[in-house]
């Protein structure tokens, strides 16, 4: 399913957006600085979730299909293993069936120099989420039969101020 939002919605959209959150500056021209990124394989996720800087939508789609290419074929302890390396977390799910496995990613924007504030710059992130389902949990060997990819939007503002006089 698809939402389709015209040009003149989109901006009304991200004014109620940025009305929301008072504390944090995003401009327009604001652009993505991915270099502080680990490099490593949530980074090229993160990437293609959160696409141009432009794009007000995660594109969940496009980072189900670069996560399943290097999480094809392992079992749980492999999963395990690679979220740990990456700072990472997993945890056993409802059932012996499931793992729920949760990476942190922060970036920075690029910000013109109109819009650099450093008293309401906001360092924004991405939690990337995923459930993998196990038909025969009670086999270390196995590997996951699906997996469910979430994201959630994270931001980190410093909200101090500076009180005049």
């Amino acid at each position: 399913m698809s939402i389709q939002i015209r040009k003149s919605h989109r901006c009304l959209l991200f004014a109620v957006l940025a009305t929301a959150l008072p504390g944090c500056v995003i401009s327009t021209a604001s652009q993505h600085d991915y270099s502080g990124l680990p490099d490593d394989d949530f980074a090229q996720v993160v990437k293609q979730v959160r696409g141009g800087s432009r794009e007000l939508f995660n594109n969940i789609e496009r980072g189900q299909i670069i996560s399943q290419q290097f999480v094809r074929g392992r079992n749980a302890e492999q999963i395990r293993t690679l979220f740990t390396a990456a700072q990472g977390v997993c945890v056993a799910g409802a059932d012996s069936s499931q793992l729920v496995c949760v990476v942190d990613r922060w970036w920075k924007y690029a910000m013109s120099r109109s819009a650099a504030d450093s008293r309401n710059r906001c360092i924004p992130g991405i939690q990337l989420r995923y459930r993998f389902r196990f038909d025969k949990p009670n086999q270390p060997a196995a590997t996951w039969s699906r997996y469910d990819f979430d994201v959630i939007h994270l931001a980190h503002c410093n909200r101090t101020r500076t009180l005049p006089g």
